[in-house]
């Protein structure tokens, strides 16, 4: 238990760095054996031990139909498997001392290095010129503005627990945080970022709100209300800077019409697991004269849910919002920890709604979400009562 923390926190570093892969891999690796052999001495079934399953089941099963059974399975491994692990890892070592707090120090050192290179970057002038993890010297450990803002609303949720302790160090490392998430967030310039983190905080302060002050509730709608503002005007700028008439003429529109045809050639179970089986049925499926407008929409079809009907049909999206209604489930049942459980509802929110019109869950940001959600369910553990191995 005692190396688990510091492996989890070096990971939950580390999944902030572009091209680290192979480091991110060996450390998601540890902390997942590292993980099952703890509950395996401990003889316990982890959270969400059935819907995790179902999904892990799934997506190797998918190998059968998959044109490219060998992509599938690797697939399964670093984007089901390995974020698995880390929640199950990061539950259990939530619930020792110094984990729980050396994995939120890690997001925070994680958003910090995002802010610092957003902002070199618009020291540089290159602000603009960063597309997905090409950049050069300093800039090539960036993750790419996609990345980039959803790792910042993914840690919202992580900031909101920080801002609200009790001692002054950690409510000024929440702030800290908070400022470098929006660095980050907005400095990506991606349109999503803060309409998500509005509603994620929308969400939070809703299910947090018996708990609040009424001078603190005056302050929390103040806020909302100014990132709604913030949001509406971000989007309508960014919209005509992508040179759309509006949002309603946005590419991704006109791609999910065609995508869902793709779709329904495999509703039920779907074209087989992995982003590189989407690229290759974009490649095939998906019309020139999108592709004209926009290069990336034949790589997937920028939108979480359809992606998973794409790969793994109806069954594939049961089972994934099965997933996500156990986390919610999770909150509800432990809601005497209203601050936990407010981030774990939030947490939630941030990943369905960052991913509505692009899908970044694999990889780093998939084991990010459910590492964020693992610590969340193990502070949440001893509200539902439940026990863990030491």
């Amino acid at each position: 238990m005692r190396a688990l923390g510091p492996a989890l926190a070096a990971l939950v570093l580390v999944l902030h760095v572009a091209h680290a892969t192979g480091l991110r891999n060996l450390l998601a690796a540890a902390v997942a054996a590292g993980g099952a052999y703890l509950l395996m001495r401990a003889r316990r079934l982890p959270p969400l031990a059935l819907p995790a399953a179902a999904w892990i089941a799934l997506g190797l099963a998918s190998a059968a139909w998959s044109p490219d059974a060998d992509a599938t399975l690797k697939a399964v491994v670093y984007d089901s498997v390995l974020p698995i692990g880390a929640l199950w890892a990061a539950y259990l070592a939530t619930r020792h001392a110094p984990a729980s707090r050396a994995l939120p120090a890690a997001v925070v050192a994680g958003v910090a290095f995002l802010a610092a290179l957003t902002a070199l970057a618009y020291l540089a002038g290159v602000a603009t010129q960063l597309p997905e993890e090409s950049g050069s010297g300093t800039f090539y450990y960036f993750p790419g503005p996609g990345v980039s803002s959803t790792l910042s609303v993914l840690a919202l949720p992580i900031v909101l627990i920080l801002v609200a302790d009790d001692e002054v160090a950690t409510r000024r490392a929440g702030y800290t945080a908070g400022a470098c998430m929006l660095l980050a967030g907005v400095g990506s310039l991606n349109r999503m970022f803060l309409p998500s983190a509005t509603l994620v905080l929308t969400a939070f302060l809703l299910w947090y709100w018996p708990h609040l002050a009424p001078r603190r509730r005056r302050w929390a709608l103040a806020g909302v209300a100014a990132c709604a503002m913030a949001a509406v005007g971000a989007v309508a700028i960014q919209t005509a800077t992508r040179e759309y008439a509006s949002v309603s003429g946005d590419v991704r529109l006109d791609s999910w019409r065609e995508w869902g045809t793709v779709a329904g050639e495999a509703p039920l179970l779907g074209h087989g697991f992995g982003k590189k089986i989407l690229a290759s049925l974009g490649k095939e499926r998906i019309s020139a004269r999108l592709a004209e407008r926009e290069p990336h929409i034949r790589s997937h079809a920028h939108n979480v849910f359809l992606d998973v009907v794409l790969q793994l049909g109806i069954v594939g999206l049961t089972v994934f919002s099965w997933l996500l209604a156990a986390l919610a489930r999770a909150a509800w049942r432990a809601r005497g920890n209203r601050l936990a459980s407010a981030a774990l509802l939030a947490l939630v929110v941030a990943v369905v709604a960052k991913n509505l019109t692009d899908d970044f869950m694999h990889q780093a940001v998939a084991i990010a979400f459910w590492a964020y959600a693992g610590l969340l369910l193990g502070r949440l553990a001893p509200a539902a009562g439940a026990a863990v191995p030491r």
